[in-house]
């Protein structure tokens, strides 16, 4: 299956739950080895201006080929046009309360209705300044809801490391949660700054700095518009719904113990006026530079 990251958008809302640039985006395409032509990752369904359903497809092998299909769907549910719920499948969902327009908890539960995460918001001119994450290690924790969950809050670079430490929690005895808080700074409208801190029983054991060094001055189509996305494949990040511009180049450095890793992605656009309609993401990763592409179809 192909990784997706999944984003919230986390600024005071605005039109709660209402996605309405000039066009709205109704596929996302990639490219995959041995597959000829694009490759279809998402397919988003509308409800007038409401985004109400992602369909999710990934590969399967069978029979010594590679078939598209639809392998989950995430259903989304409003009051009032404001986001309330998120149905991830498998039992798996998100509950999302507020402080007047602002996002103030929200709760994820797995299938024997346990709650698995929370977080918590604090806003500053109208902007997020902070969230603060609590992972439960017992209860169900289903990996590709897991893998989505941590997303909703880290670039990819940090998802590997983030998995890592919840099960060295899970294993260690009398922890029975990990926290992680995050800090934001801002440049004018878009985010510069994401400070990590990963810690357990008020340990800290890990650090993260997210720098976004440069934007672009073109249109960023998911900018305060609604409050849940998927970006299928690239390193964006939250920035994608805080941000007024599309990034140009993003830096992470991780550091736990004497582990110091950093990470550059740099992005790239294509444009139909002011809106990307294809994006590229370079990396290097042990002296090879991988590379991602994703097409934006909009109606």
């Amino acid at each position: 299956m192909l990784l997706l990251t999944l984003c919230v958008s986390f600024n005071s809302c605005q039109k709660e739950g209402v996605y309405n640039p000039k066009q709205k985006i109704c596929k996302i395409y990639t490219e995959v080895e041995d597959w000829e032509g694009k490759f279809l990752l998402q397919e988003w369904t509308w409800d007038k201006d409401l985004l109400i359903k992602i369909d999710n497809w990934g590969l399967t092998f069978e029979d010594g080929e590679d078939y598209p299909e639809i392998y989950g769907t995430d259903h989304f549910y409003y009051e009032k046009k404001r986001l309330i719920k998120i149905d991830h499948g498998d039992g798996f969902y998100s509950k999302i309360s507020y402080n007047g327009s602002d996002y103030d908890k929200m709760e994820t539960f797995d299938n024997s209705g346990s709650i698995v995460m929370s977080a918590s918001y604090t806003y500053k001119n109208n902007k997020v300044s902070n969230i603060s994450l609590t992972l439960k290690t017992e209860g169900v924790f289903e990996k590709t809801v897991q893998a989505k969950l941590f997303s909703f809050f880290l670039p990819k670079e940090l998802i590997s490391k983030t998995f890592k430490s919840f099960e060295n929690t899970k294993k260690s005895n009398g922890i029975d949660e990990m926290n992680i808080n995050l800090d934001y700074t801002f440049h004018g409208d878009n985010i510069k700054v994401i400070d990590v801190l990963y810690s357990y029983m008020g340990i800290n054991f890990a650090t993260a700095k997210v720098t976004y060094v440069s934007h672009d001055t073109k249109q960023n189509p998911f900018y305060k518009k609604f409050q849940m996305v998927v970006v299928p494949n690239a390193g964006i990040g939250m920035v994608n719904l805080e941000s007024k511009n599309n990034p140009l180049e993003v830096v992470t450095t991780y550091s736990e113990e004497l582990e110091i890793e950093t990470i550059t992605v740099k992005f790239s656009y294509t444009y139909d006026g002011d809106f990307p309609v294809e994006l590229t993401e370079s990396q290097k990763i042990f002296g090879m530079e991988i590379t991602t592409k994703l097409y934006y179809d909009y109606k």
